[in-house]
């Protein structure tokens, strides 16, 4: 991925198509009753669907500002810090680091994880980050280093010069 806009709609992405196959799977399921295996032109394909780009784009957004808001929770930002320094991380070392009860934390694991800005390897039970949850990072980080230095230099000259007498 080149930039931040490229893994966040990847993604993004990966989530709306795991959704979207869960529902035709489920709706095909539905509509089958008693046999699992549906006829041929059974379950109808996207493309057949007619969505405007106003559609599209309305759903891209919903699904976009989803995924950010959980990230952009400031302690699902701390886990994905955390996680983003160690190659793989487990709860255990989460929990260590980020002071939250277990249920609490794999709550936010399994919405970051949704969101896709982390991922879970179930053979060894740890979490790592997505190259989207990277970069998110890595942006506000950087984001948060030039606002530091605004703040520094610009702080100072509004509130003026300490006055002893």
């Amino acid at each position: 991925m080149e930039n931040i806009s490229e893994a966040l709609a990847a993604a993004v992405w990966q989530r709306i198509r795991f959704l979207a196959k869960s529902m035709m799977q489920y709706d095909s399921f539905v509509q089958l009753g008693g046999s699992l295996i549906p006829e041929p032109g059974m379950i109808k394909s996207a493309s057949s669907r007619k969505n405007g780009g106003k559609d599209v784009e309305k759903l891209a957004l919903e699904f976009l500002l989803l995924s950010l808001s959980q990230a952009l929770e400031v302690t699902n930002f701390h886990i994905l810090r955390h996680i983003s320094t160690a190659h793989e991380i487990s709860t255990a070392d989460l929990i260590e680091k980020i002071a939250l009860p277990q249920l609490v934390l794999q709550e936010r694991l399994g919405g970051l994880q949704q969101a896709g800005f982390v991922e879970k390897n179930y053979d060894t039970a740890k979490y790592a980050i997505t190259a989207a949850g990277q970069q998110l990072v890595e942006w506000i980080q950087k984001t948060n280093r030039e606002l530091s230095q605004i703040i520094s230099n610009e702080l100072p000259i509004i509130l003026g010069p300490d006055e002893e007498e």
